[in-house]
């Protein structure tokens, strides 16, 4: 039960990629049942009919297929918090109404968060995590979500995303690079981008000439008038690009030719967008949300606290005027991407985890 592209977002990526992956093909019979709520990102959060009648739908065909295949497990990337959570229990009642042994994949956050809201809601997570395998993307997540609810026969597993090579990586030397910041993330103000132009702002009267490229998902029209509108209060129709979607080599060539990578996020569990900052040699700037800290350290680039404006222009004016250490950061970020966050690590990973739960399952 996973999410395919469109929308293109972190997890329908990392959920085509598993489901592709050759070792299901090979050692496994599967089937889908596809999570298909939104064709955009618009409204990716927003509840309307359409998508409770997809719901009725889906969960219709998760009962159906529960009852003919009679599957020994389901791997449901199910949604951690906020009504998608209260959504997705209707595929979890189905679930374990027929007996079937969940594999939960946990792509975000907010569990803790809900629980301090209403601890009535603990009980509801029991319920969910109980007697079920838990993949989650960090160790700092498991402590902070999974473990406070004492969940019982659940066994977590700790995976860490990683990407795909899809082209060559050009690497250039920082100092040949022509551009100073990137922005790579869809245009949400949960990712920081009007965090990042007030910085910019500020970091205009140190460095005049900075050049900063935003790229990402723009069919928001409401936040891209906002971002422009900014842009022209802000004096900065010389420093700011909006470029729009990129994907594929055309999102490679930024990649390639900035200098630093800022993601100001205000709420994320495992950018992918970090790990392709680290993959092209780019520092990166952002701040301790989910498991960015353990992503990112004084190697690879710095942490700042969120929605600081004042701190992210600092650190930017800092980075780009100590060449040498830009120099030992960047290498620091190839680096570490190829010890932790292959394509090749992270299939072997998957392989090894799903292994593990089906052997435990004969075993058992």
């Amino acid at each position: 039960m996973i999410q395919f592209p469109p929308p293109v977002h972190g997890v329908s990526v990392i959920n085509k990629h598993i489901f592709n992956l050759s070792i299901f093909d090979e050692e496994y019979i599967k089937d889908v049942v596809e999570l298909k709520f939104s064709e955009d990102l618009t409204t990716l959060s927003k509840l309307n009919l359409k998508k409770v009648l997809r719901t009725l739908k889906i969960a219709y065909e998760l009962l159906l297929k529960g009852i003919k295949i009679k599957p020994q497990f389901v791997y449901f990337t199910i949604s951690p918090a906020n009504n998608t959570f209260y959504r997705d229990l209707i595929f979890v009642f189905i679930i374990k109404l027929l007996r079937i042994k969940p594999i939960y994949h946990l792509h975000g956050k907010g569990i803790s968060d809900n629980v301090q809201k209403n601890p009535f809601v603990r009980n509801i997570y029991k319920w969910v995590f109980n007697n079920s395998a838990i993949i989650h993307l960090s160790d700092g997540l498991v402590r902070r979500e999974l473990h406070p609810l004492q969940l019982k026969n659940a066994i977590i597993y700790v995976l860490p995303n990683g990407i795909i090579n899809q082209y060559p990586i050009q690497t250039f030397p920082i100092t040949e690079k022509k551009d100073d910041v990137l922005f790579l993330s869809n245009l949400f103000p949960s990712k920081g981008i009007f965090i990042l132009l007030q910085a910019i702002k500020l970091v205009k009267d140190h460095i005049p000439t900075i050049k900063v490229n935003i790229v990402g998902d723009t069919v928001n029209n409401q936040i891209l008038r906002e971002v422009k509108r900014l842009i022209v209060k802000y004096k900065l129709e010389q420093n700011v690009i909006i470029h729009g979607k990129k994907l594929g080599k055309e999102k490679s060539i930024f990649l390639e030719n900035t200098k630093i990578f800022v993601h100001p996020t205000l709420n994320d569990a495992f950018p992918l967008v970090i790990l392709e900052a680290l993959q092209n040699g780019l520092p990166v700037i952002t701040t301790n949300e989910g498991a960015i800290p353990e992503i990112i350290d004084d190697e690879t680039g710095i942490i700042i606290q969120k929605n600081d404006p004042e701190q992210l222009a600092l650190k930017i004016i800092s980075l780009l005027s100590d060449q040498e250490h830009l120099k030992t950061l960047s290498k620091n970020c190839v680096d570490q991407f190829n010890e932790r966050y292959t394509a090749s690590i992270f299939n072997k990973n998957v392989h090894k985890i799903f292994m593990t739960i089906i052997n435990k399952k004969i075993n058992d």
